[in-house]
């Protein structure tokens, strides 16, 4: 099994693997996640007192819960709300409360979980699947593309509903609907994430939060903690980092903080691939 972090970004998923054990905060990802222990069960706290021990589990955006690996290995698969396969689980939550237990099939000998994991196959990873997609709401995409495309942060909330066509309040409620989660907090997760590639990519905890609507590094290493329930330096020190990113395929720079980046263009399988062969197994 891989001994160093791992951190794999597509536009629109990422995923993270560490070989520490890890016990987070209380935390309220603002996005739909898979957690799938790849030694054994772990235990997912929830806000109602419940504490199910389970070998992987769906959570919807926005449900709060706390991660303790139980001393196994886990890996998370962040889905944005938007994404195909997301579309495909809202079936799933709506009908599971936005929780769904055991979803994942098991972790086995000469498994091909690291081939599933890595090319982000969902239909291959879980038992469940519906076949049924809700679509977003169109007005509510176009918003979503003037928030990703922004060059000024924080976007306003008037910006994003003017995006839409919509009022503020009638923005609100729709947005709400739409993601699982407020405009506010998601938002928050389009900053974090910018923030978190500048830093990766040659910025500073210091100074690269600045650029993307954070007040200070502070402010930044709260959010990393609320979403994540982890500090950053827990979660980077010692992480390999896989850009699927077409723009980054032409990233040279040697200044990042962090020992490795590895580029392969989401387009390139074979780029892809010898990426992950530079990485090596992380489920065996």
């Amino acid at each position: 099994m891989n001994e160093k972090n791992v951190l794999v970004a597509a536009p629109d998923r990422a995923l993270y693997f560490s070989p520490v054990r890890p016990v987070t905060g209380w935390r309220l990802i603002p996005s739909p996640t898979l957690t799938i222990g790849l030694s054994g069960r772990f235990l997912m706290h929830l806000a109602d007192g419940r504490v199910e021990s389970c070998n992987s589990c769906l959570l919807n955006a926005g449900v709060p819960h706390r991660l303790d690996a139980n001393g196994e290995s886990v890996v998370v698969v962040f889905l944005e709300p938007d994404a195909q396969e997301a579309l495909h689980l809202r079936t799933l939550f709506q009908q599971d409360g936005g929780i769904v237990f055991d979803p994942a099939h098991r972790v086995g000998a000469r498994s091909p979980m690291d081939r599933y994991l890595y090319s982000f196959d969902f239909r291959s990873l879980l038992k469940v699947w519906s076949a049924q997609t809700k679509p977003i709401d169109p007005r509510i995409a176009r918003s979503l593309r003037h928030l990703r495309g922004s060059q000024m942060w924080p976007v306003r909330r008037g910006e994003a509903a003017a995006a839409a066509y919509l009022s503020e309040s009638r923005f609100n409620h729709l947005f709400q609907a739409q993601m699982g989660i407020s405009f506010r907090r998601f938002r928050l997760w389009t900053q974090f994430r910018a923030a978190l590639k500048a830093t990766i990519f040659g910025g500073s905890l210091s100074t690269s939060p600045l650029h993307y609507g954070f007040a200070d590094a502070a402010h930044f290493s709260r959010t990393y903690r609320e979403i994540l329930g982890v500090t950053p330096s827990a979660t980077l020190r010692n992480t390999t980092f896989i850009s699927m990113h077409d723009e980054d395929a032409a990233w040279q720079s040697p200044r990042s903080t962090y020992p490795r980046i590895l580029i392969a263009s989401e387009r390139d399988e074979t780029a892809q691939q010898a990426a992950f062969d530079a990485l090596g197994p992380i489920a065996a």
